[in-house]
């Protein structure tokens, strides 16, 4: 099997393989490939947010308030909203990959990129149960990941936070890459119908059933030696050259509490309380979940509340080279 060529040196070409589209639309046959960027898009795309460090500074500093949202249950939800003043009316609903944290120095780089090169929405990036100081999961929403694959259970808790914040907007994409395409995929089955405009899913897991032991090597082994890989090579900055360190973690100066929680008032105003074992969803719940598939089934669930689109990039198990 030959290796991907994180150089890009092709640029960044993809081959269309299933295709569905409402009537009258025509974007394409399977199998054809689409030239998504050039080798010199990449370069740009790639150096461009960087080379403004007031630009950098602006957005490192509005990570450094995220919003404390309590949901159903009284479970609290922590989210960083860059560009929270956009007047376009469109907000992109972020959800990062296993173990994601809005305060890693590389979360800040992709806050950076994805809110420059759309600098008329609002982008919102959440931290996970058991992440920073999103609470766990309950019990029973944990065993039923655990036992199902499925991750709507967890979009039944994150899908009132992020109506709540997208109130104020008219354009809502969800979104996310690897586990964070699942956690979108279940919040979108659990928004209102309609109310989400496109769901974005960058590479999910689950796509496959797959053994413990397996998902540990692809998440310990695999994954790390890519990103290496990517690293050494990939024409962004790395996140120590452009200055970001681990930003602190401090309690919630306040407490927002969304209208679909119906909280009684001693829960609704209780003190906030950090999220103890958070370890316990990385490597317990997702991987006793994930190895039963299930994206499938939670796709389905889904597809009827988005309005205009659904955009899926689930990278071939084999690289071919694009002359």
């Amino acid at each position: 099997m030959e290796r991907p060529d994180y150089g890009f040196a092709n640029g960044l070409i993809v081959g269309r393989v299933a295709h569905l589209a409402p009537a009258g639309y025509d974007y394409g046959q399977p199998g054809d490939r689409l030239q998504v960027a050039t080798a010199d898009d990449v370069v740009q795309l790639s150096t461009e947010p960087y080379r403004d460090k007031d630009y950098v500074d602006t957005v490192v500093d509005q990570m450094r308030s995220p919003r404390y949202i309590r949901s159903l249950g009284g479970v609290g939800v922590e989210a960083v909203i860059i560009n929270g003043s956009a007047d376009t009316g469109r907000v992109a609903f972020h959800f990062y990959g296993w173990g994601g944290n809005l305060r890693h120095p590389n979360a800040q780089r992709e806050a950076i990129t994805l809110a420059y090169h759309d600098p008329e929405a609002a982008h919102v990036f959440i931290n996970g149960p058991g992440i920073g100081n999103s609470s766990m999961l309950p019990r029973t929403a944990q065993r039923e990941v655990r036992r199902t694959g499925s991750y709507l259970p967890l979009g039944e808790y994150l899908a009132p936070v992020a109506e709540h914040i997208a109130r104020d907007y008219d354009d809502i994409m969800v979104g996310g890459h690897s586990l964070g395409a699942r956690t979108a995929t279940g919040v979108a089955a659990h928004m209102h119908p309609g109310l989400t405009q496109e769901l974005r899913l960058d590479d999910p897991v689950g796509t496959r059933r797959r053994g413990l032991l397996r998902l540990g090597a692809i998440f310990a082994l695999k994954e790390g030696a890519h990103g290496r890989c990517y690293t050494q090579v990939a024409a962004a900055p790395s996140a120590e050259a452009i200055g970001l360190e681990m930003l602190p973690q401090e309690a919630p100066h306040t407490i927002e509490v969304v209208e679909r929680a119906h909280l009684s008032p001693e829960m609704a105003t209780s003190m906030f309380v950090a999220p103890r074992h958070g370890w316990r969803q990385k490597f317990v719940i997702d991987p006793q979940g994930l190895r039963r598939g299930g994206f499938e089934s939670d796709l389905r669930a889904a597809a009827p509340h988005v309005e205009r689109a659904i955009n899926t990039i689930i990278p071939h198990p084999r690289y071919e080279r694009i002359e």
